[in-house]
């Protein structure tokens, strides 16, 4: 059996090269820093900062191109309103020393003084020509079906889904009737094991084969350092 021999590498604890407590002595140690939260202001701001915009600014004033006013046009307070010369269409005039057809004119149409209460072509509904009210037409026969009258009184006889169903053994031969009855447990609550449960043992001859041992341990070669107690 293989003894411990001494502790494993795992066991010696190396110090840290990452942080600034507990450092590795051999290795170069970064200067260490410390990040404080943002505080708060002990009182509210006196004023805006320096939010204007100050570039169309002078000493003068502000710096503004020209601009111009367009006032509504304003109505006279009197006067003639003569019209102008647009007001005219000369060149429609026709020619005054050249002969001219006659002009007639096209009015609108006035009211009648009395109004006639006539009735019109479609005020007139024509006769139809389907059924026997036609006066000058030939008219088929018509007739009426009337609803279903129940009868009163008299005996209802049943019809034949009244009747209930017949056998059959009643005027034929009777077949044979069996029953088939549900399977019955033993008493005995041990179950007796089945073919599975035996394994038959066959001899059959096996080829010879090689076997792999098992490697002896060597007792490794321990110094005086390796005999230094443990430490975190």
């Amino acid at each position: 059996m293989q003894k411990n021999l001494g502790p494993g590498p795992g066991a010696y604890m190396l110090p840290s090269t990452i942080g600034y407590n507990k450092h590795d002595i051999s290795k170069y140690r970064n200067p260490m820093y410390t990040m404080r939260p943002l505080c708060k202001e002990g009182g509210k701001p006196f004023g805006p900062g320096p939010q204007y915009d100050i570039s169309k600014v002078t000493c003068y004033g502000k710096i503004t191109p020209i601009a111009y006013t367009l006032s509504p046009k304003l109505k006279g307070g009197g006067g003639l309103n003569t019209p102008g010369p647009g007001t005219y269409s000369p060149e429609k005039v026709p020619r005054m020393k050249e002969s001219r057809p006659p002009v007639y004119t096209m009015g609108a149409r006035f009211p009648a003084a009395r109004k006639f209460n006539t009735p019109g072509p479609n005020q007139y509904a024509v006769p139809p020509i389907l059924g026997p009210k036609v006066p000058n037409r030939q008219a088929a026969a018509a007739y009426t079906m009337a609803a279903k009258l129940n009868q009163k009184g008299g005996t209802t006889s049943p019809g034949p889904a009244q009747y209930g169903e017949i056998k059959l053994d009643i005027y034929k031969s009777k077949a044979p009737l069996y029953t088939m009855r549900p399977q019955c447990r033993g008493s005995d609550k041990q179950g007796s094991p089945g073919p599975a449960a035996y394994l038959p043992r066959f001899k059959i001859p096996i080829p010879g084969g090689i076997s792999f041992g098992r490697r002896v341990d060597r007792m490794p070669y321990i110094t005086a350092d390796d005999q230094l107690p443990c430490t975190d």
